[in-house]
């Protein structure tokens, strides 16, 4: 609606404020079902449930991982669906910084962010065995900045990577001057060719990144901020919308939707293109028009984030759940219908 009286809606409009979730439309309600389910899984004092949200079907886990922008060391937590247990893994390697991530074929993909001393990077991790191995981590031997998502999509016998590499480090000093301009990169696995497809002209600060179940589209958040959340007023907070041509490289641009409020963060689609997204306000629901459909209201969940901009970072969305890390609160969501199936992530 364009314009909004006031009146009886001021009451509505507060009510909301309070609620769990918001529906703009049929369609949202159809996504909740009659009894939508909201439990607090696990609330502790830390930072510790902020980025990741990567399920893992096969063991029906969600894998996430704390914030490091309070400058502690970043602790990878893994959620068992099936019984709320959160367990701390021992991997082969430790993990510098992860941040998003994505489960394909056997295998999960994390987005690294590094430190002063060791480059970011996308490493690999058998759930299985907790066993980790460094893909990539440096673009003919210059470092990437601070690698902050990935998403990976199979086109005939290739597995390609697509991740987002924004200069969300500059201010810390201890880290060193970026070598590398904020990209968006491709990353063919067999043939071992790693290139920028989207440059910071297209996206000035590329941040979550997701394909549609097809394959055919790819979504990117732009995690720039506006002028009233502490930005300088140049660039979009945003998310854009690709096609991915028969070679999966990105073509034809479009804007997709601005955020209404803070930055659009962590991102996923499900199975039917409607496309979520982690932003100022919660987790806000979008069709495959754009179109805001309904939102899971941050500001009803409690206190958990530390970034106005971001009030949740990340989440994911598994058979007919959503996990939504609140920072310092883990809430898991039951729908009323299947949203996300584990066929996708597998060849």
């Amino acid at each position: 609606m364009a314009i909004v009286p006031s009146g009886p809606l001021d009451d509505l409009f507060a009510a909301a404020k309070t609620a769990p979730f918001v529906s703009y439309s049929s369609a949202f309600l159809h996504i909740l079902g009659p009894k939508p389910q909201l439990n607090l899984v696990a609330e502790r004092s830390n930072l510790f449930a902020t980025e990741g949200g990567i399920w893992v079907p096969s063991r029906n886990e969600i894998w996430f991982t704390s914030s490091g922008v309070t400058g502690e060391a970043v602790t990878v937590s893994v959620l068992n669906l099936d019984t709320n247990a959160i367990t701390n893994p021992t991997l082969s390697t430790p993990l510098i910084s992860p941040s998003g991530g994505y489960f394909f074929n056997k295998l999960i993909y994390f987005a690294t962010v590094g430190n002063a001393t060791t480059p970011g990077g996308i490493i690999t991790i058998d759930p299985n065995t907790n066993q980790a191995n460094t893909i990539v981590n440096t673009f003919f031997g210059l470092p990437f900045t601070c690698v902050d998502d990935v998403v990976v999509i199979r086109r005939g016998q290739k597995t390609i990577l697509f991740f987002t590499d924004p200069d969300y480090t500059k201010p810390i000093s201890t880290f060193p001057r970026a070598s590398l301009p904020n990209a968006v990169w491709r990353f063919d696995l067999q043939a071992q060719n790693i290139q920028a497809v989207i440059s910071r002209d297209d996206i000035r600060t590329p941040n979550g990144i997701r394909t549609s179940a097809d394959g055919k589209k790819l979504y990117v958040t732009d995690g720039t901020q506006s002028a009233t959340t502490g930005g300088d007023g140049v660039g979009n907070p945003a998310i854009y919308e690709f096609d991915l041509d028969a070679d999966a490289r990105p073509v034809n641009k479009r804007l997709f939707a601005i955020a209404r409020t803070g930055i659009p963060d962590g991102i996923q689609v499900d199975d039917f293109g409607n496309v979520w997204t982690a932003e100022g306000e919660g987790i806000v629901v979008r069709d495959f028009d754009g179109k805001v459909i309904g939102l899971i209201n941050a500001e009803a969940l409690g206190v958990g984030g530390e970034q106005p901009a971001v009030a949740i970072a990340n989440f994911a969305l598994a058979d007919d759940r959503v996990v939504v890390l609140r920072g310092r609160r883990l809430f898991v969501v039951r729908l009323g219908k299947v949203v996300m199936k584990a066929g996708r992530f597998e060849i």
